[in-house]
């Protein structure tokens, strides 16, 4: 009988192993780096007018936090890991509307700091990664990243464990503003994908009587300023009208890269995208300059405008044409056109764009990863250029007409 009950525990035991042969499987133990940021000692608001604080910070907190993400992982389903599903697909289907509202319900953006979940999927050896889901949208906005930009996420999968992070700062510079969580799954010792769990440490704080009556008191004065502007203040321009047209010429040359296939977008605070082209032997002059992109921030465009600069080869400027913001709606991304003047353009030459981009105002700018070598570049005129982190090409198009040779 006990020979019978052994035979049986042990077949019970090996089909356990063959059923979690090959499932992504993160470590149980957590690394943790100490949860004291000396930088941030003795901070304790955002401004005077702040409804934010520093909220606690430590080795409870850190566990909690880690425990949080643990519970999320077991809302992933494996196939999301071993499938190989593009993240554009995959974000079109019922399953991934699902997960979302699932990790929606987790984070908690009300009483505290925004947090924000997210899922990716390793590719290329695991250097590089793709969102596929996240809690956020702004941060499933991304798509193919490097694996080194992410603060903690190398030291999760060297030692295969996750890693609860120190505060830290994600620009790198200034107060250290956010804490992580980096749970990575492997099967066997393949890196499949990681799960990160973000949250802000600043919370809402209930001020006293006294503070809410300082605060009242302040707004007051603050409106009775504004009151007093207003009365000898201009209206409000209005925003210009839209500057998109339709190209109906059918002998222009259309330089651009790729199929035009949006596989990702970008908008950069105090920052612009720039583009290379190289049009054929002879003279040509640039009629329309075409970009893939949406506006976000107010439903109402700003009463500004951005700016087009064509450069030459060199990235010196050689003419810059205002285009008003409103060019651009809100909403799903589009391909929008925009006329120019009759510039002679180089043989060789870069369109860059500049939008002034702000959290409540911008423009993104849709970009291809092409597979070939990158011809597009980051910054503005103002602040030079660098060169584009992804190895892709911004969808910007020029539309050149040959100049008739002269008499």
């Amino acid at each position: 009988m006990n020979n019978k009950l052994l035979f049986l525990s042990l077949v019970f035991v090996v089909s356990i192993i063959a059923l979690n042969a090959g499932v992504p499987i993160a470590g149980e133990e957590a690394v943790y780096y100490a949860p004291i940021s000396k930088s941030v000692q003795g901070a304790t608001s955002l401004g005077e007018d702040s409804p934010y604080v520093y909220r606690p910070w430590n080795a409870d907190e850190q566990k909690k936090l880690y425990q949080r993400a643990k519970n999320a992982t077991e809302l992933i389903p494996i196939s999301l890991f071993t499938s190989k599903i593009d993240f554009k697909e995959y974000r079109q289907t019922a399953d991934h509307g699902q997960l979302k509202g699932k990790l929606r319900a987790l984070v908690d953006n009300e009483t505290a700091w925004p947090e924000w979940i997210y899922i990716a999927q390793f590719v290329d050896l695991a250097t590089k990664f793709q969102i596929l889901c996240s809690s956020s949208d702004i941060v499933e906005s991304e798509s193919l990243r490097d694996l080194d930009i992410e603060r903690e996420m190398k030291p999760a999968l060297d030692l295969k464990k996750p890693v609860a992070t120190d505060l830290f700062n994600p620009a790198g510079t200034g107060t250290p503003i956010h804490a992580a969580v980096y749970y990575p799954f492997y099967s066997g010792d393949t890196p499949l994908g990681i799960l990160v769990f973000v949250k802000g440490f600043w919370e809402e704080r209930k001020p006293s009587i006294e503070e809410q009556l300082t605060v009242l008191e302040r707004k007051f004065r603050r409106l009775e300023s504004q009151i007093a502007q207003l009365q000898t203040a201009q209206p409000p321009a209005k925003p210009k009208p839209s500057a998109a047209v339709e190209i109906k010429e059918k002998d222009l040359l259309r330089l651009s890269y790729g199929t035009g296939r949006m596989d990702g977008k970008r908008s950069y605070g105090g920052g612009g995208q720039a583009i290379f082209f190289k049009h054929p032997k002879g003279n040509y002059t640039l009629k329309y300059v075409e970009l893939f992109g949406s506006r976000y921030g107010y439903p109402q465009p700003p009463a500004e405008d951005f700016n087009i600069y064509i450069l030459d080869k060199n990235m010196k400027v050689l003419s810059t044409i205002p285009i008003p913001y409103s060019t651009f709606e809100r909403g799903e991304e589009k391909w929008v056109a925009m006329q120019v003047e009759n510039i002679l353009v180089p043989e060789e030459f870069w369109i860059a764009v500049a939008f002034n981009a702000q959290q409540t105002k911008g423009i993104y700018v849709g970009y291809e990863n092409t597979g070939q070598a990158s011809h597009s570049k980051i910054g503005t005129p103002e602040t030079g250029f660098r060169p584009f982190e992804e190895k892709a090409d911004w969808l910007i198009r020029a539309y050149l007409q040959k100049k008739p040779k002269d008499k």
